[in-house]
């Protein structure tokens, strides 16, 4: 018995074309009404992980050496996902950022998380009392490892710009020449640096360290004249 074959032709090519249009259109439509929504833009040098209890020993002049090779460009966040990644250039006596690549479905993954289980042993730490609590606890919670990232300058854009941006488009931080790096865990700033070269590998010097509340927001201190 011949089975019976159900036969489909080749799609036709207009019709894929005003279906990709119509879908195109829709989705302006819905993102019409939050063009002006400004968001956060970020550049980070790199991230690495570190025991807490060596980033609450970071003091002036420490050294981070980070696992990104010099000369490979920084990563582009935008609303906290990668954009993509792109070459520091000077602007206006500011660094910018000018766009090389946008980022793939994969490369979003193999990123280290800022937020999340850094957030619960900062969270663990404020909770409990160092002068009472145990120390057993202590020591468990100084060995984990956390997230360490380096930001080299911020932004902000309208999300009407920000899905205008194109491979080559340039993006002005705000940070001078002479400001520092900031040195984030738990996305908030622990201290500031300025970046250096350890074995072949990017790296931070530490300029200054916050110091107070765990992981306390702090504001951005005047230009370090040591930073390059």
């Amino acid at each position: 018995m011949v089975p019976d074959l159900q036969c489909r032709g080749f799609p036709d090519p207009e019709m894929s074309q005003k279906t990709a249009i119509s879908d195109q259109n829709t989705a302006v439509e819905e993102i019409y009404p939050f063009t002006d929504l400004p968001i956060d833009i970020r550049a980070e040098l790199d991230r690495c992980f570190m025991k807490l209890g060596d980033v609450l020993e970071l003091v002036y002049g420490s050294v981070i050496s980070l696992p990104k090779p010099a000369g490979e460009p920084l990563d582009v966040f935008a609303g906290g996902v990668l954009l993509g990644t792109g070459e520091v250039i000077v602007l206006n006596e500011n660094f910018s950022v000018r766009i090389a690549a946008f980022a793939e479905g994969d490369r979003k993954v193999a990123m280290p998380p800022l937020y999340g289980e850094s957030k619960q042993v900062s969270e663990s730490l404020k909770d409990m009392s160092l002068q009472s609590g145990d120390p057993g606890t202590l020591a468990l919670l100084l060995d984990q490892m956390v997230c360490v990232g380096v930001v080299v300058g911020r932004s902000r854009l309208p999300l009407e710009k920000l899905l205008k941006l194109t491979t080559g488009s340039v993006l002005e931080l705000e940070r001078t020449l002479k400001q520092p790096v900031e040195v984030l865990v738990n996305d908030q700033v622990l201290a500031y640096g300025e970046v250096v070269v350890v074995d072949g590998n990017y790296g931070v010097r530490i300029q200054s360290v916050i110091r107070g509340s765990y992981f306390g927001k702090v504001q951005r201190p005047a230009s370090l004249s040591t930073i390059q």
